[in-house]
């Protein structure tokens, strides 16, 4: 749960008197905003912004005004407060709210136990005292209980349901009492929007990578995640805000179309999803235009362009000039290719076969060479079935 707090001066009718209004934001409902506003570290940065010693001023009266959400998942509690100057005598002035529904007015409380480092307040109908003092009044309508442990059961005289609210649930009237229900129009559906890695996930057979990083992208903010790779078998928890994240490998395949799959769940209350995303390992296939060559690893690795694809379905195109062929050279494991130009298929011949390849990352597979019939046909494009 996050809270962070806005504090305005407000102008005093009285000397030695310090009054403002302070405003809590949450991200979720606060089931005791007084506790909140109360707690030692909000309290001491509301005496820093108003610029008051809590040596010299103690608590004279503090006031739930309002309760509003004007944004979702944003509440705004707005609190006046009251300081007086130790050792002076004041006149109890009371902080007036929005208007709301007439509550049925309460007995006044007894006075708290002074704290020990917490000195009486000015009379008024609740007792208070400064930050760290034990104690309080008791307070009445649409919270209560003690200072210090008060309890939200209503909003302007309209109160609180029971029921626990599960995530994503905001305060619904329902004619008598406020009931926790799912955000008008049903709001937005939790899901994995993306999980994209920072690498191509198409790589060449034998090459290993260390590490791979992540990014994802949410619907909704998940409240937990973790990260799965069927490689290593190993689960990472993430930290928040799970939107990006590194899986230590390291991670390689030794054969054509091997794949190393990652699996990213996330939950968000009782919902779970899952999304996949697979790194895969190919061969290179080469073409190009060239006269006639040796045949061998050095021609096929010489020839001027080159794709990684874990099947011979492609397409390509070269411009052979005077006396140069068109060569396609692939992995004899993918079987025989069909050449078509210009919608007519044939024009090229197996000039080799079995040609033992060793790639750049050290595995080695045997090619085929295929090349066209004529030469010199100029600029042509050729697909491959």
């Amino acid at each position: 749960m996050a809270i962070t707090l806005g504090v305005q001066r407000t102008a005093s009718d009285q000397a030695n008197v310090v009054t403002a209004t302070v405003l809590l934001n949450s991200d979720a409902i606060l089931p005791n905003p007084l506790a909140a506003l109360v707690e030692p570290t909000i309290f001491r940065q509301v005496y820093a912004t108003l610029g008051i010693d809590p040596a010299s001023y103690d608590i004279g009266q503090v006031a739930l005004q309002s309760i509003t959400s004007p944004l979702f998942q944003v509440f705004v509690y707005s609190f006046a407060i009251r300081f007086v100057k130790k050792g002076t005598a004041v006149t109890t002035q009371q902080f007036i709210g929005p208007p709301g529904m007439p509550g049925a007015p309460g007995q006044p409380g007894a006075p708290g136990v002074p704290g020990s480092a917490g000195v009486p307040g000015p009379t008024g109908p609740q007792g208070a005292t400064g930050p760290g003092g034990g104690g309080g009044g008791t307070l009445f309508g649409d919270a209560t209980g003690p200072v210090s442990s008060n309890l939200v059961v209503g909003i302007q005289g309209r109160p609180f349901d029971g029921a626990s609210p599960a995530v994503d649930y905001v305060p619904v009237w329902d004619g008598t009492k406020w009931v926790p229900a799912p955000a008008p129009g049903g709001g937005t559906a939790f899901d994995i929007s993306s999980l994209t890695p920072a690498v191509s996930t198409l790589r060449e057979v034998g090459e290993s990578l260390p590490s791979v990083a992540f990014t994802a992208a949410y619907t909704l903010p998940p409240v937990s995640a973790t990260f799965f790779d069927d490689f290593t078998s190993v689960t990472d928890t993430l930290i928040t805000p799970f939107t990006s994240f590194t899986k230590t490998g390291p991670f390689v395949k030794l054969v054509n179309a091997g794949a190393v799959n990652f699996t990213l769940t996330a939950v968000r209350g009782a919902s779970t999803k899952t999304r996949t995303s697979a790194l895969t390992w190919a061969f290179r296939i080469f073409y190009g235009a060239s006269a006639v060559g040796a045949s061998d690893e050095a021609f096929i690795e010489g020839l001027a362009s080159s794709f990684l694809s874990t099947v011979r379905a492609s397409t390509f195109t070269t411009s052979p000039g005077p006396g140069q062929h068109i060569y396609f050279c692939l992995p004899s494991s993918y079987g025989t290719p069909i050449f078509t130009v210009g919608g007519f298929e044939g024009g090229f011949e197996l000039e080799a076969s079995g040609v033992s390849v060793t790639n750049g990352f050290g595995s080695t597979t045997t090619y085929d060479i295929w090349r066209s019939v004529q030469v010199n046909l100029g600029s042509t494009t050729a697909v491959v079935s």
